[in-house]
Parts: structure tokens; C-alpha cells; sequence
């Protein structure tokens, strides 16, 4: 299923309280923290419509993004392009790539990892950053924490009413999984456009991540509070992983 068919139409008139660049800032420092190059390769995983990627590019990284939508990708090759800025945009499956050369981070940002929604799904993309990545590199990823998906938003129905798109978002729990039922409205002049999309995401807790990771080969992981360098705790709703090669 492509979630993002539709989606990417219309994904950053929905996420107008989310700032990317802010966002990027956050990823930049914990580059610092773990040591990574300024102006290095980066790889971007899930990059969507380029929200982190732009700003990437424009703080000098040479970024590599990859997206299993060539939908999202063309949004993001767009956004790049009307700013001047490039990247290279690979359409993959974020579980099975192999990079012509390693590099020394990976990044995947907002909600990247929930949407593998089978252990063995994080372990397969955990061990492909990890053969992808120099020894001493990092993975810089975050999740919408288990109490987020399974009891803030779970069971519960959300609506956005923006000038351009209509957003009526239900969601119902099994377990673990978030199942998400998306019907967005798009202006077109007099009328409206409906598009329909489904979307599963993962709870996951952090004892169940940090033992993938380490299964994977990673040995210091650290797991913060969104967007500081506190230690994150389940209550957090969004947690931000940092896990390093070596």
C-alpha cells in the first residue's frame, strides 16, 4: 500500500505547527554530540516531501534521500529546487539499500521507524544502517511513543479545518498497531476534492527498540526527550533515538 499517494498533495499544509528547520536544528546538535562532519553524506531515510532535507542541504550536507513514494519524492525534489539546492533522490525501500559508500549518519525523522510495524521489520532496517555506516557513525531516528499512539490518539477521531485542506483523522487500536483512516477535502475553486488513505503505525516501547538496536550491532544507544538532551521516559510523546556504530 502507498500511503503517501495522496498524501504527499497535500502533507505540508497539514504539518504547518511542525517546523522543519527547527526540527533539523535538533538532528544538527545531536550531529555534534555524536561527531559527525559538517558537510558530510547523509542519508535520510522516509525523507517524505524534504521537510529536513531542505534544511540539510542549506546547512551544507551532501544528503542522499530515499523514499519508498516517488510521489513524496518529487514533492521534495521541487521544494530543494525552487531554493536552489540539490540532493539525490532515490525511490527504495528503507529495510534494503546499500550505499555506494559508507557514511558517517542516518536520519530518519517523524515517525519513520513506527510505521515498521513487525520486529523483524526494525531489525531489517536497523541492520541496513548499521552496514551502511562508518565505524563510530550514528542513527538519529524518533518514534511517536507506545502511550502517544496507544491512548493520547488512539481510539480517538481528529479534525483539521484548514483553508486549503479538510483533514478528518480516525484512529483505532489492536494491541500494538495504530490503525489510521485519512479522508482529506482539497479546495479546488467552488469545489472539493476527497482522497481517501490508510496509514499503520507500530507502538513501540523503549526497552523493545534500544534490544533491536543492540541486536543489530549497535552498542551506545541513548534515547532523549524530543527535542532536548534529557533522558526520555515512556511518558514522552515523541522519543528521539541516537544509536552509534562501534
Amino acid at each position: 500500500m502507498n500511503s503517501y499517494k495522496f498524501l504527499s498533495e497535500v502533507y505540508d499544509s497539514l504539518m504547518y505547527d511542525s517546523d522543519g528547520g527547527e526540527w533539523f536544528n535538533y538532528i544538527h546538535e545531536l550531529f555534534g554530540k555524536a561527531g559527525v562532519p559538517k558537510q558530510a553524506r547523509i542519508l535520510e531515510t522516509g525523507c517524505g516531501t524534504g521537510r529536513i532535507t531542505l534544511p540539510m542541504a542549506q546547512a551544507g550536507y551532501d544528503v542522499v534521500a530515499l523514499d519508498a513514494s516517488e510521489e513524496m519524492l518529487d514533492s521534495a525534489a521541487e521544494k530543494l529546487r525552487q531554493h536552489a539546492l540539490s540532493a539525490r533522490f532515490v525511490c527504495g525501500d528503507m529495510q534494503d539499500f546499500r550505499l555506494p559508500a559508507h557514511v558517517p549518519a542516518v536520519v530518519c525523522a517523524c515517525d519513520g521507524v513506527n510505521y515498521l510495524t513487525e520486529d523483524r521489520d526494525a531489525a531489517a532496517f536497523f541492520a541496513c544502517c548499521f552496514n551502511n555506516l562508518l565505524p563510530g557513525g550514528v542513527l538519529v531516528f524518533d518514534i511517536s511513543s507506545h502511550k502517544k499512539l496507544t491512548q493520547n490518539i488512539g481510539n480517538n477521531v481528529f479534525f483539521d479545518d484548514g483553508e486549503v485542506v479538510t483533514c478528518l483523522w480516525r484512529n483505532q487500536t489492536q494491541g500494538n498497531l495504530l490503525h489510521m483512516d485519512l479522508t482529506f477535502f482539497v479546495r479546488e475553486g467552488k469545489l472539493y476534492r476527497r482522497m481517501d488513505e490508510e496509514h499503520l503505525q507500530r507502538a513501540y516501547k523503549i526497552d523493545e527498540i534500544t534490544g533491536i538496536l543492540h541486536s543489530a550491532g549497535f552498542g551506545r544507544v541513548e534515547a532523549l526527550a524530543f527535542p532536548t538532551m534529557e533522558k526520555a521516559s515512556e511518558e514522552n510523546e515523541r522519543i528521539q533515538f541516537l544509536a552509534v556504530k562501534g
